[in-house]
């Protein structure tokens, strides 16, 4: 018979007896050989399948128990029965504890196999239980895009960014991003759509960022800050974060007096300068509200000019108080 009654992160424990056969009324011997195959036990998600082990630890003189594992990624399979070094060859043969092969992490379905075999006849392998430990992975997604209007949210027309560098981080335990002290768990590229996916990796605590490196050019971080998170995952749960890049501009005002009064710098005009240049940007009716547009910066000319340098896309207005 076999037990599977413990949710994820617990060991599933199946339990079976070896088979036995009758060749009289009054005499029995036990066969030589026999294999014993698991129901498929689910592990509730993609799990990675840690340590193996059965009892008793001591199999009877003159008898032999060894194991294999199989892993799919539904409770019809496919299965293929591997030994410790991931070939059908080998086989498990350490009853108290040894890690399964890395070959079968990511599945979701697990099957042991015993194979049973004895030198004498009236001599049977035995094997109460065997534990498999099987846990659930996590994972962290999401999308690197390009943010036009500066929110912080994704929508269907914001494209996506390729090539920028994500970076997953483990927290050290105190819920907070510290850098130098959280480690670094691996850094991918985004697709072309611009997704990236981190999965296969343990429960714990995590965050994400990303970094200037691959960005296309009129991008930009919105800012210097921590990285998304905290994403505290369980067995069995995904967290996703999006990340959005400033889409940038530029945006130079001239200062000048113009003496024929046609808007334009040209003949005698001059430049002027420490001229005070408030930089507002639109609230999306194209018209300048005072106290509904936001003010972004403050500039002062030089040389007849107010750099306002790199600014997400957007609309802005130019405002000099006498």
């Amino acid at each position: 018979d076999e037990n599977n009654v413990l949710g994820p992160k617990q060991a599933r424990r199946f339990t079976a007896n070896p088979p036995t056969a009758v060749v009289g009324p009054d005499e029995s011997y036990h066969v030589t050989d026999g294999t014993w195959t698991s129901d498929a036990h689910d592990a509730g998600c993609a799990a990675d399948v840690g340590t193996r082990s059965w009892n008793p630890a001591v199999s009877p003189t003159d008898t032999t128990v060894q194991f294999q594992v199989a892993t799919g990624p539904a409770a019809v399979g496919p299965f293929v029965f591997l030994g410790p070094d991931g070939t059908a060859a080998t086989f498990y043969t350490d009853p108290t504890g040894a890690a399964a092969a890395g070959v079968h992490d990511g599945d979701r379905f697990v099957q042991v196999r015993a194979e049973l075999s004895t030198t004498d006849p009236l001599v049977t392998p035995r094997v109460d239980d065997v534990t498999i430990e099987a846990v659930g992975t996590v994972g962290v997604s999401g999308f690197v895009f390009s943010d036009r209007d500066d929110d912080g949210a994704r929508t269907a027309s914001h494209s996506g960014l390729g090539g920028v560098h994500v970076t997953l981080w483990l927290d050290d335990g105190d819920g907070h991003y510290d850098y130098g002290v959280d480690p670094a768990i691996t850094t991918e590229p985004t697709a072309p759509d611009g997704a990236y996916s981190f999965t296969g990796v343990a429960p714990g605590t995590y965050f994400v960022d990303a970094d200037d490196s691959g960005i296309p050019a009129g991008h930009r971080l919105p800012g210097i800050g921590d990285p998304a998170g905290p994403f505290p995952l369980a067995e069995c749960t995904t967290a996703s974060a999006d990340i959005g890049f400033s889409a940038i501009g530029a945006l130079v005002v001239t200062t000048f007096s113009d003496l024929d009064g046609n808007g334009v710098l040209d003949g005698a005009d001059s430049t002027l300068d420490g001229v005070t240049v408030q930089l507002w940007r639109d609230d999306g009716d194209g018209v300048f509200d005072d106290g509904l547009d936001r003010r972004v910066a403050i500039e002062i000319s030089a040389g007849g000019v107010a750099d306002f340098g790199e600014l997400p896309l957007g609309t802005y207005f130019a405002w000099v108080r006498d």
